[in-house]
């Protein structure tokens, strides 16, 4: 009697516990009635280890169930033509797409809300603060991890923002408020491109939902600069049919309305369909810098036409001196894959860059020999990256894992994997009084753990030959331009991911 006893007990004990997960599980699974939606839910009392086992065995079928027709919601959507839907922070978003047809091209100001201030890294004994402004207008991003790309200038007390086909401006001591607004700047642009591939990106945008492929085209802006009282703005430019390089328009700075004119359009192109059977319209260089009173420094990429880095006959895959005045140019140096970065240390006649290799060999490289012979830098015969699998290696671009032995210059640094590499600038003793010749390189990418997605700070010695610390900072936001304001003595940068303005101050008692 006591064993049958004793069988009830245990058969009552399983029957009560079986019971209390099949509440949990249910619970956990649906979004159950109203009668479930109350403090007193037994889901509160359950540890959340227990749950999280109880969702992925005994009711993992329910689980997928949820989610089948989470995404199913989202579908119907999508196809009632009222959503988008966008990738963000590893989760789905829904945007309103009503909403971003009607301000899409048409926006007269956005809105900047700050969104979090946070430490984002301590490098003895440097202390860095990040100040996120986050803005709900702009969907242009160039990339499909990014929400909005930007690009930044700063003009006495403005800041300028190009985002898509746009320019804002804002005051320079906005930035010590929690919440602004930046204007917009009205221009001539959309009359001067003579691009089908721009236009295509901007129809397609107010489609509904829009394809994200195209909107994502390599084709657009590559860089902004204000420089004098000038602002020079460079872009894909579709010089003959189906055939394009890298140009420049100019107009005077003007927070009102900018005048663009041609400024640098050179009579080489690279067509769609050529010989050498490659084309990739992002590999377009575009960073634009001051050089000296007379010119400016231009950066073009190949397109990825290889074989163009090498040939002294064209400007593709070249770093240009341009004058300001007859648009006369020069060719500093040559054997670059995709230059996005360009820094000139004036006071030590030095030109910092930094450019995307292929599948790895991102690099950063040191010219200082402005005013010697045209520097080579390897590309497309050496080159610390590999082919990608679709692209067949051969005698032109072998990729030698050496620049010196093939009579090419080395980088002083290269990142394998690549980092997706973007601007660099120099962040003088201002900002921290340890700082001696210390440099923030940014990245693009989607993996801050090969070190996509941050800063990464260096310091090199006096003679640019070494390098005496490196750093990442991790931002985990792609980073497509950076500056420095002296004026505020911080760092802004432009956070793709998801559109919005980065302020970086410097949070260590100098």
């Amino acid at each position: 009697m006591k064993f049958f006893k004793n069988k009830k007990i245990i058969f009552l004990f399983f029957f009560i516990f079986f019971f209390v997960v099949l509440l949990i599980g249910y619970n956990e699974v649906n979004d159950g009635s109203d009668i479930y939606k109350s403090k007193y839910h037994i889901k509160n009392y359950i540890p959340k280890n227990l749950k999280k086992f109880l969702k992925g065995t005994i009711f993992i079928h329910a689980t997928f169930k949820q989610k089948e027709n989470e995404i199913k919601k989202l579908e119907d959507l999508v196809k009632q033509k009222d959503y988008i839907i966008i990738q963000k922070d590893n989760r789905l978003d829904i945007l309103y797409d009503k909403f971003v047809k009607k301000k899409f091209f048409e926006i007269e100001k956005i809105e900047f809300k700050n969104f979090t201030d946070r430490e984002i890294l301590e490098i003895e004994p440097l202390k860095l603060k990040l100040k996120i402004y986050q803005n709900d207008l702009l969907f242009d991003g160039k990339n499909l991890g990014a929400l909005s790309s930007g690009y930044l200038a700063d003009f006495n007390n403005d800041i300028v923002i190009s985002s898509g086909y746009q320019f804002f401006y804002f005051n320079i001591n906005d930035l010590e408020k929690d919440k602004f607004t930046a204007n917009k700047i009205s221009s001539n642009l959309r009359n001067l491109l003579n691009n089908s591939d721009f236009e295509k990106v901007q129809k397609n945008i107010k489609k509904n939902p829009p394809d994200r492929e195209i909107s994502k085209a390599g084709f657009g802006i590559k860089d902004i600069a204000i420089i004098d009282d000038n602002l020079y703005l460079s872009y894909t430019n579709l010089l003959t049919d189906e055939c394009y390089n890298t140009s420049i328009l100019v107009a005077k700075y003007n927070n009102k309305f900018l005048k663009f004119e041609k400024f640098f359009e050179p009579n080489e192109c690279v067509k769609k369909n050529n010989e050498y059977g490659l084309f990739t319209p992002y590999i377009a260089g575009g960073r634009i810098i001051d050089f000296n009173s007379n010119e400016i420094l231009f950066s073009t990429g190949t397109f990825n036409y290889r074989d163009h880095a090498q040939n002294k006959e064209n400007v593709f895959g070249k770093i240009l001196s341009i004058n300001k005045k007859n648009k006369d140019y020069k060719i500093i140096s040559m054997g670059h894959r995709n230059p996005q970065g360009l820094f000139f240390d004036k006071s030590k006649n030095v030109l910092v860059s930094t450019e995307h290799g292929p599948m790895g060999g991102d690099e950063v490289n040191i010219n200082n020999n402005l005013a010697g012979d045209i520097e080579n830098f390897g590309w497309p015969i050496s080159s610390y990256g590999g082919h990608y699998k679709y692209h067949i290696a051969n005698k032109k671009a072998p990729l030698h894992k050496s620049h010196s032995e093939y009579g090419f210059i080395e980088p002083i640094h290269f990142f394998t994997p690549s980092i997706g590499i973007s601007e660099v600038i120099k962040i003088p003793s201002n900002f921290n009084k340890n700082f001696t010749n210390d440099f923030f390189v940014t990245s693009l990418g989607q993996d801050v753990r090969e070190g996509d997605m941050s800063i990464h700070h260096f310091r090199f010695d006096d003679s640019y030959e070494k390098i005496l610390e490196l750093n990442q900072i991790k931002i985990n936001e792609r980073i497509r331009d950076i500056i420095y304001v002296e004026r505020i003595n911080k760092v802004l940068v432009w956070l793709e991911t998801s559109g919005s303005l980065g302020l970086i101050s410097n949070d260590t008692k100098n």
